[in-house]
Order: structure tokens, then C-alpha cells, then sequence
């Protein structure tokens, strides 16, 4: 497990992008307020040009009534046509001007800019070092996370087992989840998916041993670790029910998904010292990005209670993202959706997968979406391990079939 140097010294390194976006941002912004101030050139321009038409219908309409009117129109016509072009060269020689001064100005907010941010850089980087310095791996408190996990894998589960009293809920089960693939966990109601789920993220203490491959590419032994610390190593998970802070809006509910990773202490966050305010700002921006990715832009700043249950359904996948995964459990994500949410929660699954180098671990009873998303099918029941393989295999397996089925009378 790593400590809070290192989650710091991570932070930092995320912030130096923040803050290399900030820069932009400000010097985008004063060089589109410049260009508004010469673009009164062009617009007094155009001002000029639209005067002519309404000459012209000057004429025609004193065309209409006596000649000499038009006499008169015309040399009106004539002298204000002159006016015009007049006007036109010297608001063109006006606006190269401008050009030549706007050109000016955007080279030295260049050069201010690029030492700003070789500066900014530079501190970020100094802090980052400093806290990886102090940053240590603390060891494994057993020997089985000396494990040498299979070429490919992200988790490895090998004789899970989990009893309630004299109820045996998962029985020997052993199955290997490899990195990046969609791995559906499949069987009828009580078959024990659940208590997978628990046991994986240790909310159950179980028998057997489970495996997992950080992203720093560590393997470690789950039964290391507490529950609160699951999170930390890349391993999250959704709820059947939504669990979602309703009476918080969009945005701070996925900061608080993140509290793990603020490396500042409670006093730091109260007195909001400018280490807070890094570590706010990057979990901030981070949070903005991912409710773009899933189109969450006009719920943001809404207050989660009351809105649609496809969009909590949303808000709870996106807080999964919030903590760097390397392995997302989802536990049926597509319970209580209607068909048109289920297949774009298909594709936001297919999305998440690509965008974000993450392996998708799902339970999941709507068979037609496990069957169009996942790789790989590890059916179970009554704990104990029935088929696992491809959506095809499994979905032709005749004890597969026969528990989901049950056995015709002959």
C-alpha cells in the first residue's frame, strides 16, 4: 500500500496539466478581448457598406415621382459611393494595422506565457519530487501476496469460499479476469454474485485467496487490506441500489467519490491552505471531464434528488471513474432501465473501457446485454462454478441451461 506522499506527489502531477489549461485559458482569453477591440474596424466597415443599398432605394423610389428628384438622388448616390470607397481604404489600411498590432501582442503574451508556465512547471515538479522522496511502499502484511499472478491478468480468484452459519453462499470458486476485457458474472436469483462482489472488495472476509493487479502493476492479496483501502489499489464498484448523495448536486457528488485520494489533513481543509486548494482544484476539473464524457453537462449544478433513475444510474458510474480504476465491479447496472437506457448503458460501458484502459467486471440478469458486451461469461449457481468461457459457449452449456431452466419432466 502506498502512503499519502505518494498520493500527494500524484496529485501534483495531475495538477501540472490543470494548470497548464488555466494558462491557455487566461491568455485566450485576453487575446480574444483585444481582437474584439479591433474588430470596430470591420464592423464600422460593414456599417458603411450597408449604406449604399439604401441609397440606391433612395433613387428608385424618387425615380418614381419627378426627374430632377433623381437628378438629385444620383448625385447623391454618387458623392456618398465615393465616401464609401474612401472610407473602405482607410478602414483597410486601418485593419492591417490592427493586424500587424494584434500579431504583435499574441507573440509577447506568447513568450510571457511560456515562462509562466515553464515556471508553474517547475514549482509543481519541484513538490512532486519532494513528496515522492518521502513517499514509501509499505510491505505486504502476508506471504501470499508474493503471488505471481498470470501474464495478462488483472484479478485471479482461486477457491473463494464463503459461509452464513451452515449456508455455504460461494463454494471453491476460481476464476481469472483479464486486463481490459468485459468479464460477466452470470447465474439465477441466490446463486451468490453478490457475495462475489462483497468478498472481492473484503465487505465479507472470506476463504480462498484473491489476487489483484494494481495499475502500478503490483500484485497484491486482498485479504491485505480493509475495506476502506479497496479503493486505493484501483478496485471499485457499483451497487445494485442507487447510492448517491441526493441532497448534493451532481458535481460535489463525484468529488466526494474521491475523498480517498485527498492527501491533506482535516485541518488543511478547513483552513483551506493552498494544498486543499491544488488538490480541490484537480478533483474538480477531473470531475467536469467526466460528466462531459458521459453527457451529464446540463445536470451538473442540479441536485441529484429527483432526477430520472437513468441518470443516478449515470452518477454512480461516474463516481466509480473518479477514483482512477483499474477494475470496475458493476453490480446490475442495467436493473430498472428501460431498453432504450440499456443500450446506451452498452455502449457507455464499451466507452469506459476504451477511454479509460480500465477492465468492466459486471452481474448482471438482462442476458442480452451480457451477451453483447462481454468477452468473457463465468456462470455460477448455488455458488459453485458451471461454465465459463465465451458469451456462446456458455449461453449452449446444458447445466447453464438447466439452471436457469430447471430439468423438464421426462
Amino acid at each position: 500500500m502506498v502512503d499519502k506522499y505518494a498520493v500527494r506527489a500524484q496529485l501534483y502531477r495531475q495538477y501540472e496539466s490543470v494548470r497548464r489549461e488555466e494558462l491557455a485559458e487566461e491568455k485566450a482569453r485576453k487575446i480574444a478581448g483585444y481582437k474584439a477591440k479591433l474588430d470596430y474596424a470591420e464592423l464600422k466597415k460593414s456599417f458603411f457598406l450597408l449604406e449604399k443599398p439604401k441609397v440606391l432605394a433612395a433613387v428608385e423610389k424618387a425615380g418614381r415621382n419627378r426627374s430632377d428628384k433623381i437628378n438629385k438622388a444620383y448625385v447623391s448616390l454618387v458623392n456618398t459611393s465615393v465616401d464609401v470607397e474612401k472610407e473602405s481604404a482607410e478602414l483597410n489600411q486601418l485593419k492591417e494595422r490592427n493586424r500587424l498590432l494584434l500579431a504583435d501582442y499574441v507573440k509577447k503574451l506568447d513568450e510571457i506565457y511560456d515562462k509562466k508556465t515553464e515556471k508553474a512547471v517547475a514549482k509543481i515538479t519541484k513538490k512532486a519530487e519532494a513528496c515522492e522522496s518521502l513517499a514509501v511502499d509499505k510491505p505486504s502484511k502476508s506471504l501470499s501476496a508474493a503471488h505471481t499472478m498470470q501474464e495478462g491478468n488483472v484479478l485471479e480468484v482461486v477457491n473463494l469460499s464463503k459461509r452464513f452459519g451452515g449456508l455455504k453462499a460461494v463454494d471453491g470458486l476460481s476464476f481469472n479476469v483479464k486486463k481490459g476485457e468485459i468479464f460477466g458474472l452470470i447465474g439465477p436469483n441466490g446463486a451468490g454474485k453478490t457475495t462475489v462482489f462483497n468478498c472481492l472488495t473484503r465487505v465479507y472476509k472470506s476463504e480462498g485467496e484473491i489476487y489483484f493487479k494494481t495499475k502500478s502493476g503490483k500484485t497484491v492479496s486482498m485479504r491485505d487490506y480493509a475495506v476502506h483501502d479497496v479503493v486505493t489499489l484501483g478496485m471499485v464498484r457499483t451497487f445494485q441500489n442507487v447510492e448517491v448523495v441526493r441532497e448534493s448536486t451532481v458535481l460535489d457528488n463525484l468529488v466526494m467519490a474521491a475523498h480517498s485520494f485527498f492527501s491533506c489533513s482535516i485541518a488543511a481543509q478547513v483552513l483551506r491552505l493552498p494544498v486543499f486548494r491544488i488538490e480541490e482544484k484537480i478533483i474538480r476539473a477531473k470531475a467536469l471531464k467526466i460528466i462531459d464524457f458521459l453527457g451529464l453537462n446540463e445536470y451538473a449544478d442540479a441536485v441529484a434528488w429527483g432526477l430520472p433513475y437513468g441518470v443516478l444510474k449515470k452518477i454512480e458510474i461516474a463516481r466509480t471513474l473518479m477514483c482512477d480504476p483499474q477494475l470496475i465491479i458493476l453490480d446490475e447496472p442495467a436493473a430498472g432501465l428501460n431498453e432504450s437506457e440499456t443500450r446506451e448503458l452498452a455502449e457507455t460501458i464499451k466507452r469506459i473501457k476504451t477511454e479509460y484502459d480500465c477492465t468492466i467486471l459486471l452481474v448482471e440478469h438482462d442476458m442480452g446485454l451480457v451477451m453483447d458486451i462481454c468477452d468473457t461469461v463465468c456462470a455460477i449457481s448455488f455458488g459453485k462454478l458451471l461454465c465459463i468461457g465465451t458469451p456462446e459457449v456458455v449461453q449452449a452449456d446444458k447445466n447453464v441451461q438447466t439452471a436457469y431452466l430447471g430439468v423438464g419432466e421426462e
